[in-house]
């Protein structure tokens, strides 16, 4: 019998997957290393804009952050071994529309901006692609469940990817996450300190 952490667990995985476009999820899918694989790889100045965006939403601080976890490899095993072809083109064309916006705000391209600069494009350029489209339906038409669908729908699933590999991976898990096995009673209210980290659990959706 599964328990609720391998439920949750394949749940995600399910999910990476459906982002990515798979055409077939099974049922019984354990990690993101197989699938039907491609000859897809991205070209060098596409897989450092992916670095630099992947960098940007999860830099690292504290603690590790997206290129400690190895997510833009990670990525382009996903989009290799498994998304369609019609998913990958609509990433890499998110994709070139933050390098748009990088070239139309600083004049330079999204990779070549130090950190504080790639922030300032990645922020404006979110607030126009996040914005919902009503004329849109999300992949399935699942509104209740994954909601609006968005006006840069590349870029939605982009950006959930990049996320959900973090998290999924290890170093995220055990270095970013704190998880108590055996929390104790309800805490109606607990102090937020410099020292509080995210809490993990049984679910790491």
């Amino acid at each position: 019998m599964n328990g609720p952490f391998e439920m949750d667990r394949r749940a995600l995985i399910q999910r990476i997957l459906l982002l990515a476009g798979a055409a077939v999820i099974p049922a019984g899918c354990s990690d993101l290393s197989g699938g039907p694989g491609s000859d897809f790889r991205f070209e060098p100045k596409q897989f450092e804009l992916l670095t630099a965006i992947a960098d940007t939403i999860i830099p690292k601080g504290d603690t590790v952050g997206a290129l400690d976890a190895e997510v833009p490899k990670n990525f382009e095993g996903l989009l290799r071994n498994w998304a369609s072809a019609d998913r990958r083109e609509e990433i890499l064309a998110s994709m070139e529309r933050v390098d748009a916006s990088a070239s139309k705000a600083k004049g330079k391209k999204f990779a070549t901006l130090d950190p504080a600069a790639r922030l300032d494009v990645l922020k404006a350029h979110e607030v126009e692609a996040m914005k919902p489209d009503p004329s849109k339906k999300p992949a399935g038409g699942l509104t209740m469940f994954m909601g609006p669908a968005h006006a840069d729908e590349g870029y939605a699933k982009m950006r959930e990817l990049i996320v959900k590999l973090f998290y999924y991976s290890e170093p995220a898990l055990t270095q970013e996450l704190s998880y108590e096995h055996d929390p104790g009673g309800y805490k109606p209210s607990v102090p937020i300190t410099p020292e509080t980290r995210p809490s993990g659990g049984l679910s790491p959706i």
